[in-house]
């Protein structure tokens, strides 16, 4: 069960488009992008953000076809994103 849905943009612009809390689990974060393929590079704000909570679940939901994992995120066709998280 999902507690809250946020997102979090720092006062330089940077930001994440969706933080997910649970209660008594870690808490999801989330890129959004529209691209068919992703990048190591469009998973940095991400990363970055990864360091200010404890051990969350890292995903970017996109057009990629497949499923795949890069630097510890999860990288998902938006609607199998979606189901994964509970949304």
């Amino acid at each position: 069960m999902v507690q809250e849905v946020l997102y979090l943009r720092t006062k330089s612009g940077v930001e994440v488009d969706l933080v997910i809390e649970r209660p008594g689990r870690s808490h999801v974060l989330v890129e959004i992008k529209s691209a068919n393929r992703i990048h190591d590079n469009d998973l940095s704000a991400l990363l970055g953000f990864s360091k200010d909570f404890k051990k969350p679940e890292l995903f970017c939901w996109c057009n990629e076809h497949t499923g795949r994992i890069s630097k510890g995120v999860t990288i998902l066709p938006w609607a199998e994103g979606i189901k994964e998280v509970g949304l």
